[in-house]
């Protein structure tokens, strides 16, 4: 019986190592969950519609899980409160959360019952984000008079 050619075994290892590589830098490139959320809010801001909402209630989420991948500890997340939040579009009514880096939402206006601004995905209206921030001068005022029907 003849011995077995190296050349086809060395290909074959070769090309297992080449894969196994390829693999874990595919790994490497996964976007993690903050990452896809910021990913999210600007798809939104950039392609989402404007619609007027309202603030249900507030109240202090527990901060979120940061994983490392060395066994440093994970760094201490900021004060963190989870906004609920309602808006309609075309005729059926949404009702959404969002966390936000809020020490006291009181203080910032944002009480139950104040008018908000929104921006929705127009493909999945589910698909939605607070804007606390008016992008554009007088939004937050023309979005108050939408909400009173004026």
């Amino acid at each position: 019986m003849e011995p077995m050619p190296i050349v086809p075994w060395i290909a074959v290892v070769a090309g297992l190592g080449l894969t196994a590589a390829g693999m874990g830098a595919a790994r490497l490139r996964r976007p993690s969950p903050l990452q896809k959320e910021q990913l999210r809010r600007q798809r939104l801001l950039q392609h989402g519609r404007l619609a007027a909402g309202e603030i249900l209630e507030w109240f202090a989420a527990p901060p979120p899980k940061l994983k490392t991948r060395r066994r440093k500890p994970a760094p201490i997340p900021p004060p963190c409160t989870r906004l609920i939040y309602r808006y309609e579009v075309a005729g059926v009514c949404y009702e959404s959360s969002q966390d936000e880096e809020l020490a006291d939402p009181a203080a910032a206006g944002l009480l139950p019952g104040t008018p908000i601004s929104i921006k929705f995905d127009p493909r999945n209206p589910g698909n939605a984000m607070l804007l606390l921030e008016p992008t554009t001068p007088g939004a937050r005022e023309s979005m108050r008079m939408q909400a009173a029907g004026k």
